[in-house]
């Protein structure tokens, strides 16, 4: 049986490494949209979940709270197809130009694996890629497709950037180093996509936590409302 896993998963992986070196464009798009995806779907069950358990909590009603919820309910898919959207676009484009760029402009180097063209393109991608046109496209592209306006969305990207281009650099400058240092370039994309997995989460989760207050405080409002008309005190 492990020998069967073991040959599908060679197949499986030659099959990933020919496709994306005949489509990079296209594979790349396609593998970060289909993480991506995964990623925002995780991150919005995360927080629905804790705001599921924390209405429990708050209101007294842990048992049927956790009977009564459901993620599919109140799960945004428009937010999904934002990231999804992203992803494809974003990843499958200027990212994949990006590392083959940097492959061709560092190829003068004695070994583009050297420690020298490492640090360059960890610095490049980190520090100058990420903060100033990944984050930026990251926040108007989903947010664009959620439905906020370009002066909704400056605001809010004003306010954040700080906290997610420097958490960004903190998450993706050991993770490019070892994606540099020793990741063929084919595969380049999909380990970042995996990565991304965590990063995206943490990332969707970051830029749409508002929502959780809204809806904690609509849930309290409603029990409040449901309980008045029974004769029952609102819960502080």
């Amino acid at each position: 049986m492990a020998t069967v896993l073991r040959l599908g998963f060679r197949r499986v992986a030659l099959f990933y490494k020919e496709t994306s070196r005949r489509y990079p464009h296209t594979v790349a798009g396609t593998t970060a949209c289909a993480i991506m995806s995964g990623a925002d779907i995780a991150a919005q069950y995360s927080v629905a979940a804790t705001t599921a358990q924390h209405l429990s909590t708050k209101l007294g009603t842990e048992k049927k709270g956790s009977a009564n919820w459901s993620f599919w309910d109140v799960y945004d898919s428009r937010r999904t197809i934002a990231l999804a959207t992203f992803g494809f676009l974003y990843y499958g484009g200027p990212v994949k130009k990006l590392y083959l760029a940097l492959d061709c402009s560092l190829s003068r180097l004695a070994d583009r694996c050297s420690k020298r063209a490492v640090a360059a393109k960890t610095f490049i991608d980190c520090y100058i890629h990420t903060p100033f046109l990944l984050v930026p496209t990251f926040y108007f592209v989903t947010g664009v497709i959620q439905g906020k306006s370009t002066t909704e969305i400056s605001h809010q990207l004003q306010n954040e950037w700080y906290v997610a281009a420097f958490g960004s650099a903190l998450f993706w400058t050991p993770a490019q180093v070892i994606n540099f240092a020793f990741v063929p370039q084919h595969s380049k994309v999909l380990f970042v996509a995996v990565l991304s997995f965590i990063h995206k989460t943490w990332l969707s989760w970051f830029t749409n936590r508002d929502k959780i207050g809204a809806a904690v405080s609509v849930a309290r409002g409603v029990q409040a409302a449901a309980k008045a008309k029974q004769g029952v005190p609102a819960p502080l």
